[in-house]
């Protein structure tokens, strides 16, 4: 299903080799819902709540979110793994 919503947190926008990315479904972000466009109804919402991964790139990490069951908002964050690039 599709990625929806890309929220980039990353304190260096450059930084793309090494990310953490955490996803969830999109009818949980509030301000996405309430402009319309995401399907809320309980037969489209996912059966996981939260998902995360770190330490892989930043196309690795959208791949990773592509994959998820039902709309999507992926969150994009600085990798917090030690000697991350």
């Amino acid at each position: 299903m599709p990625v929806v919503n890309i929220i980039d947190n990353r304190k260096n926008k450059y930084r793309w080799k090494k990310v953490t990315a955490m996803a969830e479904p999109a009818f949980m972000n509030e301000r996405r819902t309430a402009r319309g466009g995401v399907d809320t109804t309980e037969a489209a919402r996912p059966n996981w709540t939260q998902k995360d991964t770190t330490g892989i790139s930043l196309q690795q990490a959208i791949e990773w979110a592509m994959k998820l069951d039902g709309e999507t908002t992926l969150y994009i964050e600085n990798c917090h793994l030690e000697n991350a690039e």
